[in-house]
């Protein structure tokens, strides 16, 4: 999952006003958005709090028909990755030429991504190797270094309490660079590269697969995955456009209904994470289907509601988003210490059609948890840290 899961700041004070209602209501808050990231982290967490004990062919037609259904789910990675390349250029494009562009930035990113990221790594690094009680969730020494620098992306071996930290790496990179490039770049210059990277993360899978390499390269590798994030920027720069959005709003819908039966039909068939059909054109299909569903519910809620911007604006989903960040970074040690440590025996027991309801329950009940505790997260550590940005102003 990606730091997309971290709310980011998009009521930017005093944006210069645009000559199109959609123009201007993009530089405000958006509430769909919140709801966006909520969608990707349950989308995710489907696919995450998955039991060890699949059904096999064997096995009853609902309990294979769950499996199918959970499996996609870590699309919604995907749908972080262009969430944020949405949300993070629409910072910097409505800060450009400000004072403080870099540094306030760079602080407010720090204060909301570090604390509870270097927490989980303290935790797992020294405070459960003492305990001495829970070796599934001591990380391996020897993979832990590139976690540290947001390096964990470049490498195979990540041990697996901090398996899905790889996507948080791709997005620090992202943040590490991309301000210098809106700073660079004018608007339509920046468009251009944008749809240059995206063919570019496309032709390095095609390489991997062509050279044989491992498919989680093309999984997880910066280079791989830079097409959700730059399309999601190409829509941020497009809804800031008031030429563009007269000219392409009309037709998105259509678009997007084409590109979501797309989807619907690849996920049906499977949409396998690391298959070489997924790897090569799935993950641009979804990066464009992602950035249209994006599109079209701002361009609704712009004009003051739609069906799809009030599903995505819907308060449990919004609940969600608000404290995915937290989710995403806790949900799997806990899930490895519940399914692999306390329910181990329970998780064993595979008696005939019992897969089915010992996994939704599971699902169910987790999801939950993970929630109840993202919300102490927020409210008992992270919000002491998000008061600091004050010193950060947006400008």
């Amino acid at each position: 999952m990606s730091s997309a899961a971290v709310p980011v700041e998009i009521d930017v004070p005093g944006g210069p006003p645009g000559d199109h209602p959609v123009t201007r209501f993009v530089r405000g808050h958006v509430p769909l958005l919140d709801g966006v990231r909520g969608l990707a982290v349950l989308l995710l967490l489907s696919h995450q709090l998955v039991l060890d004990v699949l059904p096999d062919a064997g096995a009853p037609t609902l309990d294979r028909l769950l499996d199918r259904l959970m499996q996609p789910g870590w699309i919604g990675v995907q749908l972080f990755f262009v969430l944020s390349g949405f949300l993070i250029t629409g910072v910097l494009l409505d800060t450009k030429g400000r004072g403080g562009y870099f540094r306030s930035f760079y602080g407010r990113r720090v204060l909301r991504i570090f604390p509870l990221y270097y927490l989980l790594l303290v935790v797992l690094s020294f405070v459960l190797p003492r305990l001495g009680h829970v070796p599934l969730l001591q990380a391996d020494p020897r993979a832990m270094p590139l976690a540290w620098i947001y390096l964990s992306n470049w490498t195979l071996t990540v041990p697996a309490p901090i398996g899905h930290c790889w996507s948080l790496a791709v997005e620090e990179q992202f943040y590490l660079v991309w301000p210098f490039v809106v700073a660079a770049l004018s608007a339509p210059r920046l468009l251009r590269f944008c749809f240059v990277l995206a063919a570019l993360a496309l032709g390095f899978r095609i390489s991997v697969w062509t050279l044989g390499l491992s498919p989680e390269i093309a999984y997880q590798n910066t280079f791989a995955r830079m097409d959700a994030l730059a399309l999601g920027a190409a829509g941020a720069i497009l809804l800031r456009d008031p030429a563009a959005v007269a000219r392409w709003a009309p037709g998105l819908r259509r678009a997007l209904l084409v590109a979501g039966v797309a989807v619907a039909i690849a996920a049906f068939l499977g949409l396998a994470r690391t298959g070489p059909v997924t790897q090569i054109a799935g993950y641009s299909l979804l990066a464009i289907s992602f950035a249209l569903l994006i599109a079209v519910g701002v361009l609704e809620q712009a004009a003051g509601g739609g069906r799809i911007s009030a599903a995505l604006s819907a308060r449990p989903l919004r609940l969600f988003g608000k404290y995915s960040y937290a989710i995403y970074i806790i949900h799997l040690p806990l899930h490895i210490f519940v399914s692999k440590v306390l329910l181990a025996d329970v998780v064993a027991f595979r008696g005939e059609g019992r897969h089915l309801a010992i996994q939704l329950a599971y699902a169910i009940v987790m999801t939950g948890v993970l929630l109840a505790l993202a919300m102490l997260s927020y409210h008992l550590f992270e919000k002491h840290f998000l008061k600091l940005k004050r010193f950060f102003p947006l400008g």
